[in-house]
């Protein structure tokens, strides 16, 4: 049932205070895009009589439409004769030097600069305008992507310094509040566009959900919050088991193999400890599998190696890993960075059937020389494709495979003393190929959800 718009700014005012613990002694810099959730957000702070000022991010990557927001903004400060913080940033050129997405360009560059602006104004804390839809959005992409159960919480109503008190409303109990006030927003046309998996979801998905099963995010929020219980209940589970199996100091931790094994919930416990370090679930399951195998396996994700030791998981950072060309021993079991890719050798001692996925490559594993390259593809990189005795070029091949410019930007190769042994998740060079003479297989799996 939707709230009546009298009663939001007293729901606010208790939302504020017992789920942000926010007291109203507090600084609070707000986060403002000029769009209609952070203006109602502005809104609600301002009758609060909390002290605040204003804090807008420029990405520069709708042209006079983002310069636009800024202005309206820098008015809507001057109306509230409030502070204001206004930063420009080249989105585009961070999200190619750092390989990564323009949505999570953005979101880096916005809280970094947020840190910046808490340290060096004194600010207590800072204010997203994230809202219930929002959240309920959040847990469906992490349930769609195998998350465990923190994934599944939600968004957090305060997150150290970082606060979201909106997440009481729904979107439409905003768009009813900010009509009844007579707020002025900005509408962002990329909210619109079903390009991003987040916009798929709010504009597909949910509205016809909703007319299957009415109530459906209602539902979803009160399973949030029960998970939200469950996972406390975790936590201290967590924090007992690592104070019992854990050693050592962020440089390098040590984790007691026999204590997991004793442990009766060891993988979830495990990969609770492991999370934070950039380690997923599929890592963790497939580790619990050789725990009592062989010693030396290393397992990597983006920022850190953990080793296989006798007795022991060793855990270490690995400084900024140089995505251009990483290396892979002969003991990496598993690494997800810059791809995720999941290697296992094979001794034939009978008929062995080669899968019919190209995800799951397949090689003689006498052929390939250690340590192998994963590395981005290059002009002139050529090699022979299975099923021809011939080489071809890697762009005369994304050629004929009709592979479209974009996409050959995110096309990883692996390279064995200098040959190309994958294109990876798309074909194999013959030379590596499993062969009737072929005793012993190197098989690698590839999880394209894992890419850098």
């Amino acid at each position: 049932m939707q709230m009546n718009v009298n009663q939001i700014p007293e729901q606010f005012s208790y939302f504020l205070k017992h789920s942000c613990q926010c007291n109203g002694s507090e600084s609070v810099l707000l986060a403002i895009s000029g769009g209609i959730d952070s203006m109602v957000m502005l809104n609600l702070f301002h009758r609060q009589g909390i002290k605040i000022a204003i804090a807008h991010c420029n990405f520069s990557l709708r042209g006079r439409e983002s310069d636009g927001d800024e202005a309206f903004v820098r008015q809507v400060a001057r109306d509230y004769c409030t502070d204001i913080f206004v930063k420009k940033f080249d989105t585009r050129q961070y999200a190619d030097q750092s390989k990564i997405s323009i949505q999570m360009a953005a979101r880096d560059l916005r809280y970094q600069w947020f840190e910046e602006l808490l340290r060096s104004r004194g600010f207590d804390l800072i204010a997203m305008a994230h809202q219930r839809d929002d959240s309920v959005e959040t847990f469906l992409i992490n349930l769609s992507r195998g998350t465990g159960i923190t994934g599944l919480t939600g968004i957090k109503a305060k997150n150290n310094k970082v606060i979201r008190p909106l997440l009481f409303l729904s979107r439409q109990e905003i768009t009813a509040y900010a009509v009844a006030r007579k707020i002025g927003w900005r509408e962002d046309s990329s909210n619109e566009t079903v390009k991003y998996l987040r916009n798929k979801i709010r504009h597909v998905f949910l509205p016809e959900i909703n007319k299957i099963l009415p109530g459906f995010e209602n539902a979803v929020n009160t399973t949030m919050m029960h998970l939200q219980e469950v996972n406390d209940i975790l936590d201290e589970a967590t924090v007992r088991f690592a104070n019992d199996a854990v050693t050592g100091t962020e440089q390098r931790k040590e984790i007691n193999i026999s204590k997991i094994i004793n442990e009766p919930h060891s993988g979830i416990l495990l990969y609770q400890v492991l999370q934070p370090y950039g380690f997923n679930y599929d890592t963790v399951s497939h580790l619990m599998d050789i725990l009592n195998g062989q010693p030396g396996k290393h397992f990597f994700s983006r920022t850190h190696e953990l080793t296989v030791d006798r007795s022991r998981l060793i855990l270490q950072p690995m400084g900024k890993m140089d995505a251009s060309a990483v290396e892979i021993s002969v003991d990496t079991a598993l690494i997800q960075y810059p791809v995720n890719l999941k290697l296992q050798f094979i001794e034939i001692t009978g008929r062995y059937v080669l899968p019919g996925d190209k995800n799951i490559a397949s090689f003689d594993a006498d052929a390939i020389k250690f340590p192998m390259i994963i590395r981005r593809w290059k002009n002139g990189d050529y090699f022979y494709p299975l099923g021809m005795k011939g080489k071809k070029k890697l762009s005369d091949f994304f050629v004929d495979e009709k592979i479209a410019l974009p996409d050959k930007k995110g096309i990883w190769i692996l390279e064995s003393a200098g040959n190309i042994v994958w294109v990876i998740g798309l074909r194999i060079d013959d030379r590596f190929k499993v062969t009737a003479s072929t005793r012993r297989i190197l098989q690698i799996v590839y999880h394209s959800g894992g890419d850098g």
